[in-house]
């Protein structure tokens, strides 16, 4: 704790979520004056110009604000970009692991940890029974639904954020 919260629609946001997103809004701006941006903390305007945009940088200043408030480790910083409403660009910041993860459609993605160093992430290859599959589901917005989905393709293994999140692994 010690971070105050305030409710916004029954989801908590912070200063440190406006501070983040005018941060983030401001440096893309700088760098790409040209593009629209939508970022989750910020208010709502311009937007006829964001829907008639070939390229929308969309912002998330902190994903999982409700962790970051209580401490826990499952939140993140999440940009991306669509280029003519196709995504062409992720990326997320994790804190609390000094982990940054960037994919870039047709390039390829990366983890690049406190070394600075990037290494190549992969996709696994599909196996061939579902339920051999991981399910990430969110400790703190975890709802009934994920049961359903869990039960309906047979999956017993499941990670909750905040404990994967503290645990990544390259």
């Amino acid at each position: 704790g010690g971070v105050v919260a305030e409710d916004k629609g029954g989801e908590p946001v912070t200063a440190i979520d406006r501070e983040c997103s005018a941060l983030i809004v401001d440096g893309i701006g700088s760098l790409f004056g040209g593009d629209a941006v939508l970022s989750e903390e910020a208010p709502e305007e311009d937007v006829g110009r964001r829907l008639g945009s070939e390229r929308v940088w969309m912002i998330d200043p902190i994903d999982g604000t409700r962790d970051f408030v209580d401490g826990r480790s499952g939140y993140a910083v999440m940009i991306g970009l669509l280029e003519g409403a196709r995504p062409r660009l992720g990326v997320i910041m994790h804190p609390p692991a000094s982990r940054l993860y960037v994919g870039v459609v047709g390039a390829g993605a990366w983890m690049i940890d406190g070394a600075g160093e990037p290494k190549p992430l992969h996709v696994a290859s599909a196996p061939a029974n579902m339920s051999a599959l991981r399910l990430v589901s969110s400790a703190s917005h975890r709802g009934t639904i994920v049961d359903a989905i869990k039960g309906a393709l047979g999956i017993t293994d499941e990670s909750r954020m905040a404990r994967w999140a503290s645990r990544a692994r390259s």
